[in-house]
């Protein structure tokens, strides 16, 4: 496995099938050959303006289009760890990043149509174009990516991944995805995400085309992209196969080439999934699941019949089991290792998958990585427990469990029944702060498509036959769409700035 490297499978695929078209987006088709030509203009670039010692990585900024792929390509081969942007943030987070880097430069990998104006020093892919003779390749245990996640702190995050990490979880991954020659992946989160760093670097590997979509939000132009691109795959957070979830929408995504969808971020709302099972039953659902932090994926299980009991009855369907490339342990609170089934404690993830560290910050990287048993691991913070069979669930975080009025509360638990209830097609439960010594629970609740209505005393009576009554949120707010963070999860902090800002 050490000796397999990204520059060396890009360039053997540009020369061995030069014309196989890899990648595509609404403007254009890239074929493997056009696609290391574009990305040796980023690399000359690249070596012209980022020139002094010790850069820490290249910021780009990525879109949606073929440009942003290229320019990865192309930080790789001039020798240096890309760190992407989305370009459609806030202006300030994205100097705050660049900043961090200690540049003053970033690279455009973006398609015309998609840059705007702004006071950022962009660096353009050049005219002219390296030889195969001046690429460099990373060294080893090098960061290969540094990828900026939400801080606690309200600035960036960043994860330093190696070529390593990321190639053991595709080796890893093949035992349960089975790619064939037919197959097209859908991109259709930010190439700021990890996900799709799963899609670009198995369009890589495994020679898979890649079709990047737009404008997922847009429920029936979403449909077309996935039946004009002839997709059969896609990896996504839960909200992005939830938007389908309504009858109008069953003889469309039947006409398409779909057959595997897998899902991963957050918790997949059981009716959604019962959903996805009844009306397609010729797609494959896989739940899966990984932090950042252990290069993106680490945990994968395809849902059988064996699996709709406990959909049946509103439970998560289990993430996947242990594996010899991707160890798990469970750790209770006083750091011991878990052996009993049903037992909750929290997931640490251990070996080749777990990443460098944070970057710049190494008081966060010695509180959550450590050695265990020889290996490398990582406190991922996710609370979980193991069944007889050694299936792993996921029922919270430890960071979303509260204290109200003495009693400690996992968020998630009140989220998962009451996503359960009739009519209601997203939840988020926050704590409010009515004063210094007073917080309350509350709820944010999106209906089903062509719902208007909600009768809150029937959600409140329902939930009272199962939790107990400190769990039931005090006020319930109905409001029109629930804000999504770039990753396509639920934002919970502007739920409750807009409840703050437009009902209470």
């Amino acid at each position: 496995m050490n000796k397999i490297d990204f520059v060396d499978i890009i360039l053997q695929k540009a020369e061995s099938q030069p014309d196989k078209i890899i990648l595509k987006d609404k403007w254009r088709e890239w074929t493997w050959n056009e696609l290391l030509l574009n990305s040796f203009q980023y690399t000359e670039s690249i070596r012209k303006n980022f020139n002094k010692k010790n850069i820490s990585a290249i910021p780009i900024l990525v879109g949606r289009s073929g440009e942003s792929v290229a320019s990865i390509i192309g930080t790789i081969m001039a020798g240096h760890t890309f760190a992407p942007i989305a370009y459609d943030q806030p202006h300030t987070r994205i100097k705050n990043i660049i900043d961090s880097l200690n540049l003053d430069k970033v690279v455009s990998g973006l398609h015309t149509s998609e840059r705007k104006q702004n006071k950022l020093q962009l660096v353009e892919s050049s005219k002219n174009r390296i030889s195969k003779k001046d690429i460099q390749k990373p060294r080893k245990n090098h960061p290969l990516y540094l990828l900026f996640t939400s801080g606690s702190t309200g600035k960036p995050k960043g994860v330093l991944c190696t070529s390593q990490n990321i190639l053991n979880t595709l080796i890893w991954s093949k035992q349960y995805i089975k790619w064939n020659k037919n197959d097209v992946i859908g991109g259709v989160t930010k190439f700021s995400f990890d996900i799709s760093l799963f899609d670009f670097f198995s369009m890589i590997y495994h020679d898979i085309p890649l079709s990047i979509l737009d404008n997922i939000s847009n429920t029936d132009y979403t449909i077309e992209q996935i039946s004009n691109f002839k997709i059969t795959s896609i990896f996504s957070v839960p909200p992005f196969f939830s938007q389908f979830a309504s009858q109008k929408f069953v003889k469309k995504i039947l006409a398409t080439k779909l057959k595997r969808i897998i899902s991963g971020g957050d918790f997949f709302p059981p009716k959604h999934v019962n959903f996805w099972l009844k009306n397609f039953p010729k797609i494959s659902i896989y739940n899966v699941w990984g932090p950042t932090e252990t290069s993106i994926v680490n945990t994968m299980h395809k849902i059988t019949k064996n699996d709709f009991k406990k959909l049946k009855k509103g439970e998560y369907a289990s993430v996947g089991k242990s594996n010899s490339l991707m160890p798990l342990v469970l750790f209770n609170t006083k750091n011991e290792k878990i052996t009993k089934p049903k037992e909750i404690g929290e997931l640490i993830v251990l070996g080749k998958a777990v990443s460098i560290g944070y970057f710049n910050n190494s008081n966060e990287t010695q509180k959550k990585y450590f050695k265990f048993d020889g290996k490398m691991a990582f406190k991922t913070g996710d609370l979980a427990y193991k069944d007889k069979n050694g299936n792993f669930y996921i029922v919270g975080r430890n960071d979303n469990v509260v204290k109200i009025q003495g009693y400690r509360i996992d968020l998630n638990e009140i989220e998962k029944n009451m996503n359960n209830m009739p009519n209601v097609y997203a939840i988020s439960v926050f704590v409010h702060r009515i004063s210094n010594s007073e917080k309350e629970l509350w709820a944010a609740i999106e209906l089903e498509k062509n719902e208007t209505k909600l009768n809150i005393f029937k959600i409140k009576n329902k939930l009272r036959r199962i939790l107990p009554n400190y769990m039931i949120p005090k006020r319930l707010f109905v409001i029109p769409k629930m804000p999504l963070t770039p990753n396509g999860k639920i934002d919970k902090k502007k739920v409750e700035n807009y409840i703050s800002q437009n009902i209470i």
